[in-house]
């Protein structure tokens, strides 16, 4: 997988640069929370996009608590030109609430809310797949380049734990990451989820490039 996440070191973005990922974020996120609702049947909202440079370090714990129980469905991106390249998508659903889409879904619902069974963590990583390709669909359309990602990998563990592996790989190639990120929620404020999009360089420049902001 390392051989497939080649993040390569990136310059300082400007605000500029920065608002326009996070016009980037909610579009995609709009995406996701359009599918979402359609899954869980109820109407989805989205929280205000944030984009900002990480050192590789404090990625772990810049997207809410470290300790709490989650789903995640990652995918990696092949790229433009299938030779490798360093985006990173993750779909991370509070464990509860996985559990509920997954009776939504027709998927038989675990009773002690410590863990998914089978058919949950099918529901899972289905639900997590379809966020994710509408959120990198919205993208594609953006910079007019297909996005081809990988197969979903589902984990079920401590949020903590779970982002620990981009803070591994993309430290083998730099110190800092990019992250943009947006929360989803419920119409009564309840977190449903939160799209996490940490992009390689050659896609922020074809998105700035795309809004105008850096000449392509």
């Amino acid at each position: 997988m390392s051989r497939v996440l080649k993040v390569r070191s990136i310059r300082g973005p400007s605000e500029l640069e920065l608002d326009a990922m996070r016009e980037t974020g909610n579009i995609g996120a709009a995406y996701a929370a359009t599918a979402l609702a359609k899954m869980a049947g109820e109407p989805v909202t989205i929280g205000v996009t944030d984009a900002r440079v990480i050192p590789v370090e404090d990625l772990p714990g810049s997207f809410g608590e470290l300790s709490e129980m989650v789903a995640a469905v990652y995918m990696s991106q092949v790229g433009f030109d299938r030779t490798g390249c360093g985006n990173m998508l993750f779909a991370i659903f509070p464990l509860e609430d996985s559990q509920s889409l997954a009776a939504n879904l027709g998927r038989k619902k675990t009773g002690d809310g410590a863990a998914l069974d089978q058919s949950a963590q099918a529901a899972a990583s289905e639900m997590g797949a379809i966020c994710a390709c509408a959120y990198l669909n919205a993208v594609s359309r953006l910079i007019g380049r297909p996005l081809m990602p990988s197969p979903p990998c589902l984990a079920v563990d401590l949020l903590g734990a779970i982002l620990q592996m981009p803070t591994i790989l993309v430290g083998e190639h730099s110190s800092r990451a990019l992250a943009v990120w947006t929360v989803m929620a419920a119409a009564d404020g309840r977190k449903l989820g939160t799209m996490i999009f940490i992009p390689e360089p050659a896609t922020q420049g074809l998105v700035l490039s795309a809004l105008g902001v850096r000449k392509s």
